[in-house]
């Protein structure tokens, strides 16, 4: 996996149209956690009828020194160079891991979702308990 050096943030835009929710964080794997986390809050709000449509939407980008091929620096939606990636794609490959019918929020580094401690295994050694498993 190469990640790239350009800064990452997440925009989340809880209710279209409207001012999005700004993340800045230190690379991929924290942006796919705050997306998950995002995303995983707004079905869980939508499902509790808190609110009553899903019209969010979640960006993942990155700044670029070039973004309009004329030396004017922006953001712009994340994609890995290195890896010919936009940041769906990216996910998919190295992020997320499905094993039968359950996703693991992430291959390398999660929380327990019962101690809360971040661990880098699937198995929490502690409290016996899976990490960061939710059925599909």
């Amino acid at each position: 996996m190469k990640k790239v050096a350009n800064k990452i943030k997440v925009l989340h835009y809880a209710q279209l149209p409207c001012k999005p929710f700004e993340v800045k964080v230190k690379d991929e794997e924290q942006a796919f956690l705050i997306q998950e986390t995002l995303a995983n809050q707004h079905l869980f709000l939508y499902d509790e009828n808190i609110i009553d449509d899903y019209s969010n939407a979640i960006f993942v980008l990155m700044w670029d020194e070039n973004a309009d091929g004329e030396g004017n620096a922006d953001w712009v939606d994340y994609y890995n160079e290195k890896e010919n990636m936009g940041f769906e794609e990216f996910s998919e490959e190295y992020l997320v891991k499905k094993d039968n019918d359950k996703r693991l929020l992430i291959k390398n580094v999660t929380k327990c979702l019962c101690c809360r401690q971040i661990k880098e295994l699937t198995h929490c050694e502690d409290c016996g308990n899976d990490i960061g498993v939710i059925d599909n």
